[in-house]
């Protein structure tokens, strides 16, 4: 996205960094589309590569530049990315695509949540934005169970899904966003999308093309990170 509107509080779905700040990362060079780093210059790979190129190399994208993306190629990547592991017998997640002139339908339950002053204000930016700049708008949603372990159970799974289907797009050189705002707990909104009072929203995949590949958020040295016991 081009701006950030007052409660449009974009996450980085590594954990809330804001890939526009900090170093950029060392990729694996890969047979690959060059594509300019964005403020800094560096041009560095995107394409078909190793997998540690992919995962180091994935950025979360805020900006689109509104090429259309074919329905199919949604479907393709979601077919692949379910490949993610679950625990329970059957897949725990379902999903909700906005393409198209259904992109409308999510702009207008998206822009209902928000508050007098803030519709008057953003309302039209939102709509703008998740209309025309946004070629689809991707739902992962799952069963609210009150057992403890199921639901988290099922929300791992359907996060690991969330990351296969963000490497997956950004090997095609497709941008994604995962999303976790207020609006997937409003039942306005739930209301409105289809999704059931019995289930949850994990997360919203607002995905598409893009022209220039955001800076690296900064990652602490894993050694900081590691608890070893090997006594």
């Amino acid at each position: 996205m081009t701006d950030k509107g007052p409660t449009e509080v974009e996450r980085d779905s590594s954990g809330g960094v804001d890939p526009a700040e900090g170093r950029d990362a060392a990729v694996t060079k890969t047979e690959s589309v060059e594509v300019e780093h964005e403020a800094a210059g560096v041009v560095g790979p995107v394409g078909v590569g190793t997998l540690e190129a992919v995962v180091r190399g994935r950025r979360t994208v805020r900006k689109f530049n509104g090429k259309p993306l074919d329905k199919r190629t949604v479907l393709e990547l979601l077919e692949a990315a379910s490949w993610a592991p679950f625990h329970s017998r059957e897949e725990p997640w379902r999903f909700i695509l906005f393409c198209g002139d259904g992109r409308k339908k999510f702009a207008e339950a998206m822009v209902a949540t928000l508050n007098k002053e803030t519709k008057a204000e953003w309302g039209e930016w939102f709509e703008d934005q998740f209309c025309r700049l946004i070629p689809a708008h991707l739902l992962v949603v799952i069963p609210a169970d009150p057992r403890q372990k199921v639901w988290e159970d099922a929300f791992a799974a359907a996060s690991a899904l969330i990351q296969n289907f963000q490497l997956l797009a950004w090997e095609r050189r497709i941008g994604v966003v995962w999303k976790t705002n207020e609006y997937n707990w409003d039942p306005r909104f739930h209301r409105a999308v289809g999704v059931k009072p019995e289930e949850r929203i994990v997360g919203t995949l607002h995905i598409g093309y893009f022209d220039r590949v955001p800076r690296a958020g900064k990652r602490m040295p894993i050694d900081q990170l590691l608890t070893c016991f090997e006594e």
